[in-house]
This record gives C-alpha cells, sequence and structure tokens, in this order.
C-alpha cells in the first residue's frame, strides 16, 4: 500500500471530514482499531492498520483519546466542543483520498488512552498502536503500559515501529516466536492467518538447548497449523541462543513478528517479562501478540458487538452514533 499523504497541518480545511463519516461513531463489529495522534509513529500505525483492514475486508476504526471533559457551564447551552481533534481530520481526509472503499468510523473518548483502547478491544479483531505517541496514547506505547495493553486486551495487539520493515522481495515470511507450551497455538494460529490474507510464508523460531527433541515437536505443531491453511508455506527453525536475540535478529527481514500470551506480564513460550518488552522494543518489524484465549474465530465478536454500543467509564462525555 502506498504511504498516506498528510495534509498540511499548518493550514487545516475548515469544512468537515470528507471520509465514510463525520462524525463520531460506534465501533463496527470485528473492527481493526488504531490508535491515532500527531506523531510519526501513529501514522505508521495507521499506515499498517488500512493495509491489514483492506487485505481482510474489515472496517477500520480511528480512536483518538482525549482528556476529561469540561465541567459544563450553566451559562453555555451549547455544551463543550464534540468536533474532531486535528489528527483525526488529517486521517480522514488521507484515507478519503487514498482508500476509496474502505469503511472508516472513529470516535474521541474522553479518558486516558490505556482503558479506551481496553474497551474497544472487546469488539474489535485487532487493536493496533505505534511504538511511541503523544498526549493520552504516550501513556499505552511507552515502557511497561504497553505490556499492561497486551495483557488486559480482548483481542490481539499490534505494535507498529516507526520505521516499517521493508525487505523488498514481497515474500518476507510472518514470523511466529514457540515455546515450550502446547498453549502457544494462537500465536501460530494468528501468524498462519496473517500469512494466508497476505500471501507470504510462515517461519515458526523456537529457543531451546535440546535440540531435535524440541524439532519434532514444533513441526508437529506447524504442521496440524499448515493443513488448515493448505496455500500457506512454512519452515520451522530451532536454534541454541537467546529468544529475544533470535526474534530480532531476523525481524529485519519479517513482514510481521507474532508473540503468544499467557497472561498478565507474562508473555509466555519465547518471551517472559522483560524478554517480551525487549522484542517490542527492539524488532525491525511490526509485532503482534496474541494473548492466550483472545484470538477469535472467523466472524464472531462478542454478543456486545451487537448492540452496536461500546462501553464507556461512568461520567465520560457521550459518543455519537451514525
Amino acid at each position: 500500500m502506498s504511504r498516506l499523504e498528510k495534509p498540511d497541518s499548518d493550514h487545516p480545511s475548515s469544512t468537515a471530514p470528507t471520509a465514510r463519516t463525520s462524525h463520531q461513531a460506534s465501533i463496527p463489529s470485528r473492527a481493526v482499531v488504531v490508535g491515532i495522534d500527531r506523531s510519526a509513529h501513529s501514522t505508521a500505525a495507521l499506515e499498517w492498520a488500512v493495509a491489514e483492514a483492506m487485505c481482510r475486508s474489515l472496517p477500520l476504526h480511528l480512536v483518538h483519546a482525549v482528556g476529561p471533559p469540561p465541567r459544563p457551564d450553566p451559562s453555555d447551552s451549547g455544551g463543550y466542543d464534540e468536533s474532531p481533534a486535528g489528527c483525526v481530520t488529517d486521517a480522514l481526509r488521507a484515507l478519503h483520498d487514498s482508500c476509496a472503499g474502505l469503511p472508516v468510523t472513529w470516535s474521541q473518548p474522553h479518558g486516558a488512552a490505556l482503558p479506551v483502547l481496553v474497551r474497544a478491544s472487546r469488539v474489535a479483531t485487532l487493536v493496533v498502536v505505534g511504538t511511541r505517541g503523544r498526549g493520552a496514547l504516550r501513556q499505552v506505547v511507552t515502557g511497561s503500559t504497553a505490556v499492561e495493553l497486551i495483557a488486559d486486551a480482548h483481542c490481539p495487539v499490534v505494535v507498529v515501529r516507526t520505521r516499517l520493515s521493508d525487505p523488498g522481495d514481497g515474500q518476507a515470511p510472518v514470523i511466529v516466536g514457540l515455546g515450550a507450551r502446547e498453549s502457544d497455538a494462537d500465536a501460530l494460529r494468528a501468524a498462519f492467518r496473517e500469512a494466508e490474507a497476505h500471501q507470504r510464508p510462515v517461519l515458526a523460531v523456537h529457543a531451546t538447548d535440546y535440540g531435535f527433541l524440541e524439532r519434532a515437536r514444533i513441526e508437529r505443531l506447524v504442521s496440524t497449523e499448515q493443513r488448515r491453511h493448505p496455500t500457506v508455506t512454512a519452515k520451522v527453525l530451532v536454534k541454541r541462543g537467546v529468544p529475544a536475540d533470535l526474534l530480532v535478529a531476523r525481524s529485519a527481514r519479517a513482514s510481521l513478528l507474532v508473540l503468544g500470551s499467557h497472561g498478565r506480564h507474562e508473555a509466555a513460550g519465547v518471551v517472559l517479562g522483560s524478554v517480551s518488552q525487549a522484542v517490542l522494543r527492539r524488532a525491525e518489524c511490526p509485532v503482534l501478540v496474541a494473548r492466550e484465549g483472545t484470538l477469535r474465530p472467523f466472524g464472531t465478536v462478542p454478543d456486545l458487538a451487537q448492540t452496536g454500543t461500546t462501553p464507556r467509564d461512568p461520567g465520560t462525555g457521550p459518543t455519537n452514533s451514525p
């Protein structure tokens, strides 16, 4: 996908956004949700989210978290301003110009970005963020808070670096890190889904000191999943070494790096605690983390999504429906 052209923010237009919606909307079922602000990292996350949504024929939803609403002024009958922030307006215009046909909605909820994105994950297919941010989003993608988002989200989370890896040949693999637990199956399934959607091969990486014994187990896992995705080619790499180092070393020539996670603050298998943060910090390609139990079957979302509503914290401002 070509890069989105960023509008001239020094001379914003006074007209309403020209995307699919110009007012706040509930998050559509199965949407790819992306947190945005005015940072370059946010732009990279938006570009990845757009490509993912278009490739998988999913709707795209932009989320820009803002601070708590001001106290109502009894003398002001107009209430407080619910118009979109500049970064939302810019993103909508860019999408309108370059991504015709892509269903795009947006919301600008009041509150900290972390709980806002966790709530959004209840109806999303993926939540996408950059590696740095500004304003409220900064607290989500900096330091340990990114791990909190991954641990608390109800769907897989993708963290995108500013400089997307560009191996150049179009066959850069989807790399999946597999550990010692059979429950890494969610990460493996996520890797094969992404590889099938983007027509790329899979490389399963496992660090071990037990050689061929572990290779046989990993090969069985990969072979089982490959039967569900017969168009995807797959290879297995079993090698001694530090898991994070093995994965980061190969991320420069990967299209995506997929990890499993087994609970709050514990990314199990190939990453444990600080290792998971090292991978997120050092990888040269987007990183998808699928916490155990969050990868949904195709075409399904929780019952919450069927109501067309998104949960909000008590006391936050209103969210307008389309």
